[in-house]
């Protein structure tokens, strides 16, 4: 068995998370913009194996927009 955590500059990932704003008032349509971010944590915090890669290239493209600043990221395994 393997234990993976994913460590973006100091600290580590955790999950993410959607923040919906909404935008409207009195316009006639009103739109709706959904924003990801990503959850950091100084502790470590498990992330499956198979779960590695989907949250990887997640990070890499909110950081290619300018979602997220740009850092260092490490996936550190331990075998157990």
């Amino acid at each position: 068995m393997m234990k993976c955590y994913i460590k973006v500059g100091r600290k580590y990932f955790k999950q993410f998370e959607s923040v919906t704003k909404g935008y409207g008032g009195h316009t006639v349509s009103g739109s709706r913009a959904e924003i990801k971010q990503a959850v950091l944590i100084d502790e470590k915090y498990e992330t499956s194996v198979l779960g590695v890669r989907n949250v990887i290239g997640e990070l890499l493209d909110l950081m290619r927009y300018g979602d997220i600043p740009t850092r260092h990221i490490k996936i550190e395994v331990e075998k157990w």
